[in-house]
Parts: C-alpha cells; sequence; structure tokens
C-alpha cells in the first residue's frame, strides 16, 4: 500500500485551483481519507515530493479533501464526497399529505358502468373520431376506385353507430376468434348471432379501413404522435378530472405489442410484449392509471440541466409534487440527484438504485455481505441501503429511517428485511396490476397502423380506470369481464338482444339455413316441427334448429349432442 503523506503547500494550491476548473474529482473509491484534515503546523515548508522516490507519488485520488475557511469550493465538490455521508439514522421523514383520495365527478351513486367509461371516454372523442373517419372516407370516394370496390356504398357513420362499432372492438377481445371474418360465420362453432345483429361484416370491415383520429392532409413533422395525439390528450385530461390519487404512487413502463417499422419501436426483455410502443406511466399502488407518456425516441422530453429519465419522472409528477406524495421507482430511475429534488418538492422517494448510479456512496453498493447483513448511509434525507438477501438488494429512499422489521415469507419461514424494502414491495405493483388487468381482455388486434394499436389501448385503459371508479365510488367489488360485458351491451344498444336467452329462445330465435325441399317420397318433411312451435317444451336435448324459407315453408332439422340430426320438419307458412 502507498504510504500517504501530508500535502504540501505546492500540492495544495495545484488541488484548489484544479477543484475550481474542473467538475470536480470522484473521491468515492478512496475509504482511507476520511476525516483527515489540512493542518498547516505539520507541512514543512521546504518539503516536497520527489520524481524518483515512488514512495512520495500520491495518487488523485487519494488526495485528501481540503476546507479552506476563506474559501468556498462546496459547489464544485461532488455529490458523492464521503464526508456527507453518515451514520446517523435521523428515523422516518414523512411530509403531510395534504391531498385525498377522492372521486371528483358528479356522477350518483346509482350510475351506470357505461356512464363510468363515458365520463373517461366521452363523446367529444366519438364526435371527433367519426368526423374524421368520414373524411377519410370521403378522400378514398374521390380517388380512383375500382368499379367493384366496396367503398362505392360507403355511408357516413354517426356517432351513434361508432358507438356500435367500439362495442363489436371490445367484444372481439372477450370472445376471441381466429380470423376477423368469423365473428359473421354462421358455423356451429363460431356462430354468435350479436355480431350479425349489430353490424354487417362488410359494413364493420370499411369503418376498421377508414378509421381515422386527425386530417392526415395536415401533417405535423414535429409531432411523432400527431395521429393519435388528440385523442391521447382527452384521456388523459378527462382522467385528472375525475379522480384525485392517495398518498403513494407508482412509476414504471408499459408495452404495446408492435413488431412493425416504426422509429420509435423499444425492445424490453422483461416485458410480455417484447417489442412495442414503451409508454411511462404513473399510477396509484393499487393500479389506477393517473398519466402516460409515450416515448417516440430522442427528445420526448427535452429540460435543460436534466437526464431523460429525470425529465420523465418530474413530467408524471408536475401535478403531484408539493402535496407528501410518496413515489415508488425501480433502479430505471432513481439517482440521489432525484431524490433531492423530490424532497424540495415536498414528494419522498424509495426504489431500488444501481449500483453505479452517480451520486452514490460507493462504498456502500459495492460492499460484499453475506446472506441477511446489511449496510447504509444517509447523506441529508437520503437514505442508501444495501441488503443481502439470494443478491444484493440496494435501496434508495428519503421516507425511512435505517429499521429492520421481522416478517414472514409465504413458506412460514421467519425473515428480517429493512422496512424501505417491505414498503417498496407492497406499492411499486401498480403498474404491473393494470397491464395483467388489460391483458385479460384486450382489444387491439391486428393492424398496419401502429396509431390504432395505441387508440385500442386507450380504449382499454379508459375500461380499466372506469371499472376501478365504479368499485371505489360504490363501493362494490365487480369483476373487470362482468364490467366490461355491461358496457358492451350498453355500446351496441340493440333492444332486439335480450340480456339473457333461455334455452327455447335459443331453439326459436338463433338459427341456421339450409335447404331441405320436401319429396315425393319423404311427404313427412311437409309436418309441423313440435319443438319451433310449442313454447312450453321442457326437453333437456342440446338442440339447434336450422331454417330456410321455401315457396312451401320453412325446412328445420335438429341435431342433437354428437352431432348427428335426430328429427326432420318443415314449418307450414300459415
Amino acid at each position: 500500500m502507498i504510504k500517504k503523506k501530508p500535502l504540501t503547500q505546492r500540492e495544495l494550491e495545484v488541488c484548489l485551483l484544479e477543484s475550481e476548473e474542473s467538475d470536480g474529482f470522484d473521491f468515492s473509491s478512496d475509504d482511507d481519507i476520511k476525516d483527515r484534515t489540512f493542518d498547516p503546523d505539520k507541512v514543512s515548508s521546504d518539503s516536497e515530493s520527489s520524481d524518483d522516490d515512488p514512495e512520495d507519488e500520491t495518487p488523485v485520488n487519494d488526495l485528501p479533501v481540503v476546507q479552506d475557511p476563506h474559501t468556498n469550493i462546496n459547489d464544485n465538490v461532488p455529490i458523492d464526497d464521503e464526508e456527507n455521508w453518515t451514520d446517523t439514522d435521523l428515523g422516518p421523514i414523512e411530509f403531510p399529505f395534504t391531498g385525498a383520495k377522492q372521486f371528483t365527478s358528479d356522477l350518483p351513486l346509482t350510475a351506470r358502468p357505461i356512464q363510468y367509461f363515458l365520463s373517461l371516454f366521452d363523446d367529444e372523442i366519438f364526435e371527433r373520431i367519426t368526423d374524421e373517419t368520414n373524411r377519410r372516407a370521403h378522400l378514398d370516394l374521390n380517388s380512383k376506385i375500382t368499379r367493384s370496390s366496396r367503398e362505392k356504398k360507403w355511408k357516413d357513420i354517426d356517432v351513434m353507430e361508432m358507438k356500435k362499432f367500439i362495442g363489436v372492438c371490445m367484444l372481439s377481445g372477450t370472445v376471441h376468434f381466429p380470423l376477423l371474418a368469423k365473428q359473421w360465420s354462421r358455423h356451429p362453432i363460431y356462430f354468435h348471432p350479436i355480431f350479425g345483429r349489430t353490424t354487417s361484416r362488410n359494413r364493420f370491415q370499411m369503418i376498421l379501413k377508414n378509421l381515422r383520429f386527425v386530417d392526415h392532409t395536415a401533417i405535423d413533422s414535429n409531432d411523432k404522435l400527431f395521429k393519435i395525439r388528440p385523442i391521447l390528450e382527452k384521456v388523459l385530461q378527462n382522467i385528472k378530472k375525475i379522480f384525485s390519487p392517495g398518498k403513494n404512487l407508482s412509476i414504471d413502463e408499459a408495452m404495446i405489442g408492435w413488431k412493425g417499422r416504426l422509429s420509435f419501436r423499444q425492445y424490453i426483455s422483461n416485458k410480455r410484449h417484447k417489442y412495442g410502443i414503451k409508454l411511462y406511466e404513473v399510477t396509484t399502488d393499487d393500479g389506477f392509471i393517473l398519466d402516460v407518456i409515450v416515448y417516440t425516441g430522442k427528445g420526448t422530453i427535452v429540460e435543460e440541466d436534466s437526464s431523460h429519465v429525470q425529465s420523465v419522472v418530474k413530467k408524471l409528477l408536475k401535478d403531484f409534487v408539493e402535496k407528501g406524495h410518496t413515489v415508488y421507482l425501480d433502479n430505471f430511475y432513481t439517482s440521489v440527484p432525484l431524490a433531492e429534488y423530490l424532497f424540495k418538492k415536498k414528494t419522498t422517494l424509495v426504489g431500488t438504485i444501481r449500483e453505479n448510479r452517480k451520486g452514490n456512496h460507493k462504498p456502500t453498493m459495492n460492499t460484499k455481505l453475506k446472506k441477511g447483513e446489511v449496510v447504509w448511509k444517509r447523506k441529508g434525507p437520503v437514505l442508501l441501503t444495501n441488503w443481502r438477501d439470494k443478491r444484493n438488494v440496494r435501496m434508495i429512499s428519503t421516507a425511512h429511517g435505517h429499521r429492520m422489521i421481522e416478517t414472514q415469507s409465504k413458506r412460514g419461514v421467519m425473515k428480517t428485511k429493512p422496512k424501505c424494502v417491505l414498503d417498496y414491495n407492497e406499492h411499486m405493483s401498480g403498474i404491473d396490476k393494470a397491464d395483467q388487468m388489460m391483458a385479460y381482455y384486450s382489444t387491439p388486434r391486428k393492424t398496419i397502423r401502429w396509431y390504432r394499436k395505441i387508440f385500442f389501448h386507450l380504449v382499454d385503459l379508459s375500461v380499466w380506470n372506469a371499472c376501478y371508479l365504479y368499485n371505489f365510488h360504490q363501493n362494490k367489488n365487480i369483476r373487470l369481464l362482468e364490467f366490461r360485458e355491461k358496457i358492451i351491451m350498453d355500446l351496441i344498444d340493440n333492444p332486439d338482444i335480450p340480456e339473457r336467452v333461455d334455452q327455447h329462445d335459443t331453439i326459436n330465435t338463433f338459427h341456421f339455413l339450409e335447404p331441405n325441399p320436401p319429396t315425393e317420397k319423404d311427404r313427412s318433411a311437409m309436418r309441423r316441427c313440435r319443438q319451433c312451435t310449442c313454447k312450453n317444451d321442457k326437453k333437456k336435448l342440446d338442440i339447434i334448429a336450422q331454417f330456410v324459407q321455401k315457396s312451401q315453408g320453412f325446412a328445420c332439422f335438429h341435431v342433437s349432442k354428437n352431432g348427428t340430426k335426430t328429427r326432420k320438419y318443415v314449418n307450414v307458412l300459415s
């Protein structure tokens, strides 16, 4: 080990001069210079280091920090300076929470699910989509199209029909089909009458083809999201007006699956959709999505004196600072400067942190530990903790003091963990819960238009948030699937489709077409079908009635569970 000697006057002058001209040295890796100060009485006036003697050479990283009482150089000292980190525990630090978790809309307690959905995805959005879709269709009509093109049969869509279209799109996320056209198939495997009774296949495909959200002839080359920007901003605006969150928030990324060509397509290995459009989201700790930023590459957010991730956090939290919130983040976002910035805004931060982040106390972050051991350091409100479990768990917090809590694992094993780790595990899962719930019944379909992917994601986001608000406001616990079904039925709004269909109604109402004319040898086919004419039939057979209109009447046959025909009759017209 190199022997360290007191600095000469010449070395002190060089050190002070370099600290004023540079951004400052990194002293965080030196464990031996702590509490060393300059004593002028111990310095010999004629002592100088020799270039020939390696024992007299002092490495730059081993130079002690010198504080001249008449010269203020604190602004040039790096924030990870070891003298600023102590073992003194200040205890937990909490700002009084001045907000309140509340539903801020005037909807009554008897409001139906569709009313909560329309408070987020309102009529203004439907009107805009309707107008832009009609505009696109007319542009195609004015262009060169073939004689047999379906576009010639286009009729302008209205808001009512657009709601039916969105309802059918949501229904296809609940009832899955291998192909879009199979939704209107009359094959017994795929037959669902609700699709055909709501809209025809050709009409649905024409609306989907022309679906637009802005006027594409007025291109904004400076905004990569201009094709979906009005819908995105309106949905987020409605979310902020209708709900005020509680104390705990979390920030993380989400992905919209997309493998097509796109300048801002991203890859995240630990997401369900590894390739796609990345979203930065802030949510409550139980999953309500409060704000979203779509990542569009370099320049998504530009702020002076801030890194990209710090700018993202600042923008997501701009409406929630100065209120006493606690925000939970993973190690992609956290750093000591960000924690100090949020603390000045009366917002505490808790999260994991990478060991090589600028501003860290590196001896604490790099310490080799055995399982169960923990080391920590504090600098002002910032607490850094390194705890060894199966691997090193490095935490940063401005809301905790160093405190170990005994807890029981799922297998009944008692374990001692830092309090900040327990709180992080409890409150960080908001975005994961929202992504999980929306993935169960996802509306997005295969498309070559990336902005439609974002649009259908906003539909799912609005449904999930509306379900959350419904349960919170009315103190209920309705499942997302049931809530989604109620919205679909109200959007479709077809009085011919009952909410529930009995077995006999299924036989008499929903049938398949197949020719079955009577012959000279088979005159019995002219008899009436008792299953189709009797309303009080109590047979428990799995029966499908099939009809086709003939000059004499309706040909019909019944199929048993094994698929074989058991009877064949004809209903004679009166």
